[in-house]
């Protein structure tokens, strides 16, 4: 019997240790929930908890994420309803605004609603906003570049070349060249001067007087009116007629053109007085013939486009109204735009576009797992609805087709947002799926099983027990070498 080192003690204190270590393991294990709490006790396990718990914390932020663009979407369509309703309401007024039972003063009043509801449509697509971000104003949409050219070689200032772009979502980015030739207006050349002064104060008397028929806009001189009065009322008449009045900066001779282009859109004038007519000067380029007058309608523009460059060998269309120009490719390309009609023709110029400036939506937890949102700008000026006049000869007429597009135009792009929509609603699911998914993976993997871990810590806890007995009777076995001394 030995007592400098009392080996059953050691054995025993060594197995107590181990016990007491496993069963604070066990306890934590219960008290927290999770198996893995340290490397060292699965240090695979751990690395694989460790991916799954990014996984499924990016997963929830891009479910979130989908829902904050839904909302935003949401926002931007219910805009879109009203603007809708707005439309509708401009195409009513102008259908009754094309019927010729009403006078003039009908016709300015109806104008005035359309002019306000212009106004709220402008407003809607500046205002618009969701977390002050613009929804309407061309913010959402992708960037685009057209060429530029001098337009007023006087001051260097660089105009560009096509306005009012929108493009679909089914062209890509590139460089897209083209030649073009801009629509030309109807034209009546003027071969003498203006014999009325804007300014005179001279009366046009008996002899003079008479009406003038533009586009079919009677304008009334009377013989009492002044030469100031007259000139008035013949600009005022032809802004009604649909025609612009203009003096050659060469020649300083008047001459009148239309301020649309295309086939419907001729120059008739015709005056009931030869002494009008001359008094006015001469604003037809043959005759003087106060009962006859009309010119060749206008054109419009042409585009070939350049397959050397982003529009490929594709098989490449266009339709032209005036300068508002839409060029197709099978598959749903569509480039369209408003050619600016001072370009000299015929010019070469092109259109950069590029994929910047749409909205993108982080829709998975990884990178490149995102989505694209463009919402166009949705004003006035890119639904073409800025020159909208039902009191004009044409205007009612011509209204109703611009605002057939204008509704066509709002409804492709409301369409696009509830794709939109649907997309991010099926992908919030998607997630959600996911998420629960990996969820229960890495509860398999890394939480504990309580029952199983209860039963071990019981187990342990009754060696930790008799570990301590042992231990204590190991301590004792010493004490009986004092027998042998007695």
């Amino acid at each position: 019997m030995k007592i400098n080192h009392n080996l059953s003690a050691v054995v025993a204190n060594n197995k107590l240790h181990q016990n007491e270590d496993i069963v604070a393991n066990s306890m934590e294990r219960l008290a927290s929930g999770i198996r893995i709490n340290h490397a060292k006790d699965d240090p695979a396990g751990m690395a694989i908890s460790n991916r799954m718990t990014t996984q499924i914390d990016g997963i929830d932020r891009a479910s979130q994420n989908s829902s904050d663009a839904a909302a935003m979407i949401e926002t931007a369509d219910g805009a879109l309803g009203e603007v809708t309703e707005i439309l509708q309401r401009m195409r009513e007024l102008s259908v009754q605004a094309a019927n010729d039972t009403n006078a003039l003063s009908d016709k300015e009043a109806i104008q005035k609603e359309i002019a306000e509801l212009k106004e709220e449509i402008n407003r809607m697509s500046r205002d618009t906003e969701f977390n002050t971000k613009g929804l309407l104003d061309g913010t959402l949409d992708n960037r685009y570049y057209p060429s530029k050219h001098i337009g007023d070689p006087s001051t260097g200032i660089y105009s560009p070349d096509m306005e009012r772009i929108s493009v679909s979502d089914y062209v890509t980015a590139g460089d897209y060249k083209m030649s073009a030739v801009p629509g030309t207006k109807t034209v009546l050349d003027g071969s003498g001067q203006f014999q009325i002064d804007p300014t005179g104060t001279a009366l046009i008397g008996e002899a003079n007087a008479g009406t003038i028929d533009v586009n079919g806009f009677i304008i009334e001189i009377n013989a009492d009116d002044s030469e100031a009065t007259a000139y008035l009322k013949i600009c005022d008449g032809m802004e009604k007629a649909e025609v612009d009045l203009y003096v050659d900066p060469t020649t300083q001779k008047p001459y009148v053109s239309s301020k649309f282009y295309g086939s419907q859109h001729e120059i008739t004038v015709v005056t009931s007085n030869p002494n009008l007519a001359e008094l006015i000067g001469k604003m037809e380029t043959d005759q003087l013939d106060p009962n006859h007058g009309s010119e060749a309608p206008g054109t419009d523009a042409s585009i070939i486009p350049d397959q050397t460059s982003a529009f490929g060998s594709n098989n490449t269309s266009y339709t032209a109204d005036g300068n508002h120009v839409t060029i197709h490719q099978p598959g749903g390309f569509e480039i369209d735009f408003s050619l600016n009609p001072n370009l000299v023709s015929p010019t070469d110029i092109s259109l950069k576009i590029t994929t910047m400036g749409a909205m993108q939506v982080q829709i998975g937890a990884n990178e490149n797992q995102t989505t694209h949102i463009r919402i166009p700008k949705l004003d006035l000026d890119n639904l073409y609805l800025d020159d909208l006049d039902v009191t004009t000869v044409y205007g009612a007429d011509r209204a109703i087709g611009k605002l057939d597009w204008a509704l066509n135009k709002v409804s492709s792009v409301r369409a696009k947002i509830g794709a939109y929509e649907n997309r991010l609603d099926h992908a919030v699911a998607s997630l959600d799926q996911t998420s629960e998914n990996l969820t229960k993976a890495f509860s398999d993997l890394a939480d504990v099983d309580m029952a199983e871990e209860m039963t071990k810590y019981t187990q342990y806890n009754v060696l930790v027990q008799a570990s301590t007995s042992v231990l204590a009777q190991a301590n004792d076995l010493p004490e009986s070498v004092l027998q042998l001394l007695q």
